[in-house]
């Protein structure tokens, strides 16, 4: 709901793409400089209290944003501020969240918790940028009333956690420096090559392929006649199309068909977004969403399971902290994709964004294909704790 209320907002104080990636920005640059920080903190401390404090803070954003607008005097750099803010709560939350559920499940379990994460993830991308979009649009209820509940949510969320059960971290050595906590997880996907491309993979696909829905509100507005509120309408069909992908391609994390179901899926991506820059109507652009929303969940949801059954879960909260690094790098490159947007086109940025999704595939498929499996508990992983 977040991402729908603060494109819809940010893009029609001035109707321009690049206040939407500016907003974007916020967030991005404080989960560039803190996620693997987080990860680390993820590593040696309760992730029931990290989260507990996060989704605090990001209530906070939510009551804020939601005020101001209803006493309307919201302007665009209170919007950027507050982004960084729910940068910074995401920073510590995400792979604080990741990493509980790898210490709540059995072993043999992990890949299929972090495949029925990313089914939960997408189911919610179904309804809240629906509900988003009917409460911006509805009167006497608006992009307020939208904050508003969006906190209401996170309150629900926030008392749940209380119910769940706390667990011991896995990954702190006596006397480690938090420093020497980062340090310790980068050498391990170093010394575990193909984890490491595996994320170099989804960093890519996320910062180029998810970016391009930056210029989604002005290719509404500008190029397909309609309004740039319908965006939380597509979003919902591309989460559809991700929630779909993602029940049917679960049961396939520990399979060696993994690696080509997942590249198919970024592959699909990459052409689905080509065609939602080419397509002639509002009509039409439902297709390509849709798909996108099928590449998207493909990739993602066994690119994530694959990666929790392989990693070290030592190290679990430091690797998953840089796929919110990989969501930090999506958002700082939206001001760039939005700059593009407003100067040649939103129909050109698409081209570009999908075209590149389609290079890295190809070449980091093959490179993936290639590498050997870590193991499970690894000489390196050993090496990287002393």
């Amino acid at each position: 709901m977040y991402v729908v209320i603060q494109s819809i907002v940010a893009f029609e104080i001035r109707g321009q793409n690049s206040d939407v990636g500016l907003v974007m920005l916020g967030q991005g640059l404080a989960m560039l400089f803190l996620g693997p920080i987080g990860g680390a903190i993820a590593d040696r401390v309760s992730k029931k209290n990290i989260n507990l404090i996060s989704q605090s803070i990001m209530t906070y954003v939510f009551l804020a944003n939601g005020t101001l607008l209803l006493l309307d005097v919201l302007e665009l750099w209170h919007l950027i501020v507050n982004s960084f803010i729910l940068g910074i709560a995401s920073s510590f939350m995400m792979p604080a969240r990741q990493g509980w559920v790898v210490e709540i499940v059995p072993t043999k379990l992990r890949g299929n918790a972090i495949a029925l994460s990313q089914v939960a993830l997408n189911a919610t991308r179904i309804w809240s940028p629906a509900i988003g979009g009917l409460m911006i649009s509805a009167a006497y209820f608006g992009a307020a009333g939208a904050y508003y509940a969006m906190a209401a949510f996170n309150i629900i969320g926030v008392i749940i956690m209380f119910v769940l059960p706390n667990t011991k971290p896995m990954g702190h050595k006596e006397g480690e420096s938090l420093l020497t906590g980062v340090k310790s997880g980068i050498l391990y996907l170093r010394q575990e090559p193909r984890l490491g491309w595996m994320m170099v993979f989804f960093f890519l696909m996320i910062m180029i392929g998810m970016s391009s829905v930056t210029a989604l509100p002005g290719l509404l507005e500008n190029q397909l006649n309609s309004s740039a509120r319908e965006f939380g309408i597509l979003q919902a069909i591309t989460a559809v199309g991700g929630l779909t992908a993602s029940l049917a391609v679960a049961g396939y994390a520990a399979s060696k068909r993994a690696l080509n179901i997942y590249s198919t899926g970024a592959a699909l991506m990459g052409v689905a977004i080509i065609c939602t820059g080419l397509s002639p109507s509002y009509g039409i652009v439902i297709v390509p969403v849709l798909l996108t929303g099928v590449g998207i969940g493909m990739f993602q949801t066994l690119n994530s399971a694959i990666i929790a059954i392989d990693c070290d879960p030592r190290f679990f909260g430091r690797v998953s902290s840089l796929i919110g690094v990989s969501f930090a790098a999506f958002m700082l490159i939206g001001w760039p994709v939005g700059y593009l947007a407003d100067r040649a086109g939103e129909r050109v940025a698409f081209v570009v964004m999908g075209s590149l999704v389609l290079i890295a595939v190809a070449i980091l498929t093959r490179i993936i294909s290639r590498t050997a499996a870590p193991t499970r508990i690894s000489v390196a992983a050993d090496a990287a704790v002393r």
